[in-house]
């Protein structure tokens, strides 16, 4: 008899995959009535699948690192390059 696959356990692999090989935070939003809010989300609807608020943060911290990363990379272009062993006396 084949082993019966269902979509069910496809998608808690991969949450679970995402969870623990890429740090993801997963958020449980069953509730036991299918169109009961909240659910914790903040979102209006079960519709609705972009959180607002988990977006915002997400984008706020991607704009810090990338801002970071280019501020680093044009102090680093702009400074003149400083031998290991060299002494700076002020």
């Amino acid at each position: 008899m084949p082993k019966i696959i269902t979509e069910d356990m496809i998608e808690q692999a991969a949450i679970k995959a995402l969870q623990e090989r890429h740090n993801y935070t997963v958020l449980n939003c069953m509730t036991e009535d299918p169109d009961t809010l909240p659910d914790g989300t903040g979102r209006k609807d079960k519709k609705q699948v972009v959180l607002p608020d988990v977006m915002l943060e997400s984008l706020c911290l991607i704009l810090s690192i990338l801002v970071y990363t280019f501020f680093s990379r044009m102090f680093d272009l702009m400074l003149p390059p400083v031998a290991k062993h060299s002494i700076v006396v002020a």
